[in-house]
């Protein structure tokens, strides 16, 4: 058994992270009653970070562990952020679509990229895969601006409507993919 690969979903609050985490955890478990997760109340987020553990096969028939991982979005959570992405092999961001949430989702990135400073890391070189979650808003931005505002250097992305499942498992896809792919370009060398 390897060692356990990490996937965070990083966003601002509300922006799906966990909804994504709930809807793995549904499909895998097909109950997501009994498996330990609630969606809580606007006003009763979580103050630890939300877990999804899963088993995988790679290419090679090796299991894997992946282990999923929603930080909460709040200001008053920096330092369980942080904590999160120590060892992190890639990254979701769950960015919400909405024209009011521009300036939440632009701060997550400066933060994301902040404290992976801290740790002497560079996003450039960390898997990240663009999730724009909330499409079904009527005031959602255009994909297009979305791009130029938040992915400028053109990573894979995915559009999603988290609470309806639309989008969750293309995402997770894209982002062990992309981790897979760095690895073998690492082992290449």
């Amino acid at each position: 058994m390897r060692d356990k690969m990490t996937v965070v979903y990083w966003g601002p609050g509300l922006s799906g992270k966990s909804t994504n985490l709930a809807v793995v955890r549904e499909v895998l478990s097909g109950d997501v009653g009994s498996s330990g997760l609630s969606l809580s109340p606007v006003n009763e987020r979580p103050q630890s970070s939300d877990r999804v553990l899963l088993q995988l096969a790679d290419r090679f028939d090796v299991g894997l562990e992946v282990e999923l991982e929603a930080p909460p979005g709040q200001a008053h959570c920096r330092e369980i952020r942080r904590a999160s992405l120590l060892g992190v092999r890639g990254v979701v961001f769950v960015a919400d679509s909405s024209a009011s949430a521009v300036s939440a989702n632009l701060s997550s990135l400066d933060e994301l990229e902040l404290l992976l400073g801290f740790d002497e890391r560079e996003l450039i070189e960390l898997p990240l895969v663009f999730q724009y979650n909330k499409r079904d808003l009527r005031d959602a931005l255009s994909m297009s601006r979305l791009e130029e505002l938040l992915n400028p250097g053109g990573r894979p992305s995915v559009e999603a409507v988290g609470a309806k499942g639309v989008g969750i498992f293309p995402s997770l896809k894209l982002i062990l993919r992309e981790i897979d792919e760095r690895a073998a370009g690492v082992e290449g060398r």
